[in-house]
């Protein structure tokens, strides 16, 4: 029975990802205005996918980050963090076109998101579809979320414009177009279902050459964008619209390829390096002390800055109960008129800075004070108090 389910899952999840391709391919090849010459465009459009797919296509594409002269995400940077006592969101979506971001993660099916940490969404081919929903989520309830929570990618309708993109650019997160410095990249921007030539806004418009044209297979009306040698006067926004109606947009983040960052200090973490310390690469943590866990990011990126995307972690002792002589630590469960005192037994593990109390036996009482009882607090293994 089992087996039978593991097929089946996976039979529908194919079926699913072949049915976004072939409303992806309709709608690159034919559009709403196709003639029915549309494998010229088609053939482009896979070379290009093909060129790029390494990059498109990664679990863990991470954004280039900032510079004094390159552009910042707009969404502050939040790498995951491991801390086992916080509890977690679980990311369950199989629409292939749909990307979720957590900071610099980029989820897959199952993936845990800590509570309080926000998801960014975005459509997998940048320009070919639109975003329909919420644009992020935030793990609040700690449970799996429901598929109908997440936004959709929808095909665009009349008078939206869309995107494709030719060149030596990658697809990154926060709605980023990679291009690695000296190269080119070419955007053709066509009106959808309108018959007039969509309009380029930048504030860097006077650095790339635009071209317009009426498509010979298709009929569509096309501005096509272009950069020829790309430098940091490039990097920023850029929106395609057709005048009175809504736009498409995207930015454009010029990569140095021969950036380094430096290693990290190891006195208490392993560290694993990706690719030795070159941009983008990642360099991954672990405790060597086992019975410590790693509390900050478990994954650092390499950025364009030649530093990387936050301050590595730290290996922190657990709190647990300890055994206390004539006294006991525990807390208070039950409503404000019943409430009652539940004692923890030694070496139950807690969260940190959980609120606890202190108790004693008769004629005991707490160290430094003259109740018989003690708010008390931990933290990585500290004691906000001396426990006897």
């Amino acid at each position: 029975m089992a087996t039978f389910l593991f097929v089946f899952k996976a039979c529908g999840q194919l079926y699913e990802t072949l049915k976004l391709w072939k409303e992806f391919v309709i709608l690159v090849v034919g559009g709403r205005n196709a003639t029915g010459k549309g494998s010229w465009m088609l053939s482009i459009l896979l070379k290009t996918i093909a060129e790029n797919d390494e990059t498109i296509y990664q679990e863990e594409s991470v954004p280039i980050s900032n510079t004094s002269t390159t552009v910042t995400p707009e969404a502050k940077i939040t790498p995951q963090t491991v801390d086992n006592t916080t509890c977690t969101c679980t990311y369950e979506n199989l629409n292939y076109n749909l990307v979720a971001y957590a900071g610099l993660r980029r989820l897959k099916y199952g993936s845990e998101v800590n509570r309080g940490e926000k998801v960014e969404f975005y459509c997998l081919l940048s320009g070919f579809s639109k975003l329909n929903g919420p644009t992020e989520i935030t793990c609040e309830n700690c449970k799996s979320w429901d598929p109908s929570e997440f936004p959709t990618c929808v095909n665009p309708t009349a008078g939206d414009t869309v995107l494709e993109f030719r060149g030596h650019w990658n697809q990154l997160p926060k709605n980023y177009i990679g291009v690695e410095k000296g190269q080119w990249l070419n955007v053709k921007c066509i009106s959808n279902g309108i018959a007039s030539y969509p309009i380029w806004f930048a504030k860097n418009s006077s650095s790339v050459s635009t071209e317009t044209y009426i498509d010979m297979y298709t009929g569509n009306y096309v501005n096509m964008w272009n950069i020829s040698n790309a430098s940091e006067e490039h990097n920023g926004d850029y929106q395609c619209f057709v005048a009175g109606y809504r736009s498409t947009s995207f930015r454009v983040q010029v990569i140095n390829s021969e950036i380094l960052c430096p290693k990290l200090n190891e006195d208490d973490l392993i560290i694993h390096y990706e690719k030795e310390q070159t941009l983008n690469s990642q360099a991954a943590f672990f405790c060597k002390d086992g019975s410590k866990k790693l509390v900050g990011p478990n994954l650092l990126t390499c950025l364009a800055n030649g530093q990387w995307s936050g301050n590595p972690p730290q290996c922190k002792k657990p709190c647990s109960v300890p055994k206390v002589a004539h006294g006991k630590i525990g807390r208070y469960v039950g409503s404000y008129s019943r409430k009652k005192f539940q004692e923890l037994p030694e070496g139950a593990k807690i969260e940190n800075n959980e609120k606890l109390y202190l108790t004693c036996e008769a004629k005991y009482e707490p160290f430094g004070t003259t109740t018989m009882e003690k708010e008390i607090t931990c933290s990585f293994g500290e004691w906000s108090t001396i426990l006897r």
